[in-house]
């Protein structure tokens, strides 16, 4: 896993990270989070295909993203920022508050 990365239409970079915006969505990044920006140099050949904008690193996630989206009529590009905020992609993660998984929900009350 190559770790998350997502094209955006603006950068602004400041010592402790850097805020990324894309339409209407913003999100900070700390610093010790970024291993690198990369900038395109646009040109006439630069094609961007659908769906290809932005990744976790895990082809499985990526599709769950996509898929969960569409059924629910929500951009995948907004889940996978929440995701990336709340877990960093980490299936596993559980919060001090009992938040669980990718976009550390909290679990309903028990039934009954």
């Amino acid at each position: 896993m190559d770790g998350a990365k997502f094209r955006v239409d603006q950068v602004q970079e400041s010592s402790d990270g850097a805020w990324y915006s894309r339409n209407n969505v913003s999100i900070f990044l700390a610093k010790e989070r970024i291993s690198s920006i990369e900038r395109e140099v646009p040109s006439a050949e630069t094609t961007v295909r659908k769906n290809t904008d932005w990744t976790s690193g895990n082809l499985a996630i990526d599709q769950l993203i996509r898929t969960n989206g569409a059924r629910f009529g929500i951009d995948p590009y907004l889940v996978f920022l929440v995701i990336e905020q709340e877990s960093h992609f980490r299936t596993r993660a559980v919060s001090p508050k009992g938040a669980l998984g990718l976009m550390q929900l909290m679990p309903g009350p028990p039934a009954g």
